[in-house]
């Protein structure tokens, strides 16, 4: 029997240190991010906390709140520690303006207000005597489980989610383990939006400013290596695009519908040249890419008109001007050249090449330039077809182009870099 008794007391000291030696406090940023660390010091103006075996020092205006592992929650405002328990303007506010009703809201699979019946998650609000929504709120799946926590709302529409304002910090989980956070300014406006793997590195995040989503978002795979992406899919005007709209020549966005009743329409670039002549016509948007760093430019192409090397359609990237850029082209009957201008002098890279690998007459293909250190790759539909030392340019207007009386489709732009080493997303 004092065998036993000796087992469990070694037993539950090991899994008292276990757990102590885990856990861990939670630090969230400003600007949404969170950090799993041990705080060693909140001085007066910097917080001194321990993650990855390594001690670091973050200005307190950085932060935005930190959960202890023992459930207390410290939050920062105007550069100075508060806890939430010790906010007596606060507490006046509550006072004033009392909680006088808590709410349960239903909402079906597509966040629209419903009967509990027929909803996949409800909502656990509480209001004032002036019908506002105070304090947190919750989120569940209607089996029960944790579906979001949310700091505050202006406004919670409980017919349509997607017209409720929310402040502050959210973050939600999904049944796959994985997780997503939103940090909002005091009047609605987003600041960052990331999402997570299940082992907790950020997936994908977009910082915004003044409410609108910067060019570039930043994706990282589940080792926390990252890019800078840009994904164009024309869904509405986009700022910095040059359109043309000129005798002999028209791009603009277009809607293309889809064959099949139940697919959405989406959006293009249609490029069209509308008399016989040799020029080289452009769509193009200033994309900001480093010349140290490897990247990679794709699109997809439809040809609709036009079938000789004379008519040829593909990928402009480095234009600075009508002297200094290089263009990726294929021609509908299976053709492809690299090549531009340099200083103003013609350059060839590849002369017009025939190749299987291009789909002909009115059907569509995937053009790619990635950059591997000092080399450049051109690709046709997954496969290389000509490689070259990389050359430096002098522009960062990418977009597409076209030549000869030739009419063609571009359905997105997608260009990615990788990110500089020593690059720490969670700042």
């Amino acid at each position: 029997m004092q065998t036993i008794n000796k087992l469990l007391f070694i037993f539950s000291t090991l899994f008292f240190l276990t757990v102590n030696t885990f856990a861990q406090d939670v630090i969230t940023l400003k600007n949404g991010n969170e950090i799993n660390a041990k705080v060693q010091e909140v001085g007066i103006d910097d917080v001194t906390y321990k993650a990855n075996g390594q001690i670091y020092t973050k200005k307190q205006s950085e932060i935005f709140r930190i959960v202890y592992a023992n459930g207390t929650v410290e939050v920062f405002k105007n550069s100075s520690p508060i806890q939430e328990q010790q906010l007596p303007i606060e507490k006046k506010q509550t006072q004033k303006k009392d909680v006088q009703k808590k709410d349960t809201i239903y909402y079906d699979k597509n966040w629209k207000g419903c009967f509990k019946w027929n909803a996949e998650y409800y909502r656990v609000v509480n209001y004032n005597s002036d019908g506002n929504p105070v304090g947190k709120i919750n989120d569940y799946y209607i089996t029960g489980e944790l579906r979001g926590e949310i700091d505050g709302a202006i406004s919670i529409d409980n017919y349509d989610d997607k017209n409720s304002k929310f402040t502050g910090y959210s973050v939600g989980y999904n049944k796959n383990g994985t997780r997503w956070s939103n940090y909002r300014d005091n009047e609605g406006n987003y600041v960052s939006r990331a999402s997570y793997y299940a082992n907790g590195k950020i997936f994908r995040k977009q910082n915004y400013t003044s409410g609108k989503p910067d060019k570039f978002y930043i994706e990282c795979d589940e080792f926390g290596k990252c890019e800078n992406v840009f994904y164009e899919r024309f869904g509405s005007e986009n700022d910095g695009w040059a359109f043309g709209n000129e005798s002999d020549f028209v791009s603009q966005i277009i809607t293309i519908k889809q064959e099949t009743e139940n697919t959405p329409a989406t959006k293009a670039v249609l490029m069209k040249v509308l008399t016989e002549n040799n020029n080289i016509w452009r769509t193009t948007i200033n994309i900001p890419l480093s010349l140290t760093e490897n990247f990679s430019i794709e699109t997809t192409v439809e040809f609709k008109d036009g079938y000789t090397t004379s008519q040829s359609q593909g990928i402009i990237w480095g234009f600075k001007n009508w002297d200094d850029y290089y263009t990726f082209n294929i021609s509908a009957n299976g053709y492809y050249k690299i090549g531009g201008k340099e200083n103003g002098v013609f350059v060839t890279i590849k002369e017009w090449t025939e190749t299987s690998l291009i789909n002909k007459n009115k059907a569509k293909n995937k053009l790619k330039i990635l950059r591997v250190g000092n080399k450049i790759n051109f690709v046709i539909n997954g496969s290389i077809v000509f490689t070259d030392t990389f050359r430096n340019f002098k522009g960062n207007n990418i977009g597409f182009c076209v030549s000869g009386k030739a009419e063609s489709i571009f359905e997105n732009l997608i260009v990615k870099q990788d990110m500089p080493a020593g690059f720490d997303i969670t700042k």
